[in-house]
Parts: C-alpha cells; sequence; structure tokens
C-alpha cells in the first residue's frame, strides 16, 4: 500500500508561494493491517457521535499532526514518543 501524503507547505520566496508537491510512503502489510484495525475503531467511536468516518488515509494525516511533535530519541538511541 502507498498512502499518498499530500502535505501543503507554503514556503516565502520573495513575493512567491511554493506548494510542496504531495509525497508517498510505503507500508508493510503489518502496518497496513495495524492502519486499517485502528481506522475502523476509531470510525465505529466517531459514528456513535453522528461524525463522519475518516479514510484510512485521513487517519495517517492525523496520527502524523498529533505525533511528531513527540517524537525523540532515548539513551539507547531508540527512536520513542516522548510526552
Amino acid at each position: 500500500m502507498v498512502v499518498s501524503t499530500c502535505v501543503h507547505v507554503e514556503l516565502q520566496r520573495g513575493k512567491q508561494l511554493v506548494e510542496k508537491m504531495p509525497e508517498s510512503i510505503r507500508l508493510t502489510k503489518e502496518e497496513q493491517k495495524k492502519i486499517h484495525a485502528k481506522c475502523i475503531e476509531i470510525n465505529k467511536k466517531l459514528m456513535a457521535k453522528d461524525i463522519m468516518p475518516l479514510k484510512e488515509s485521513e487517519l495517517i494525516h492525523v496520527l502524523l499532526e498529533l505525533s511528531t511533535g513527540y517524537l525523540n530519541v532515548s539513551k539507547n538511541g531508540i527512536i520513542i514518543l516522548d510526552k
């Protein structure tokens, strides 16, 4: 599975704004299964609140947006989510 991340980053260059082109990442089968399962779980909760469900790609965007600020490196050199 390839997920398009349609990131829109605007950079100021003189008077022009430049928009970054969409990028894609490849997910392993295991990553796909985890995202799919989590998406079903989240969507059940959203629908119970009468909120539109998310696509898997939208869930990945939310995950990236919420988690990237917490990425860190442990004392052992392992990438972790830090509180």
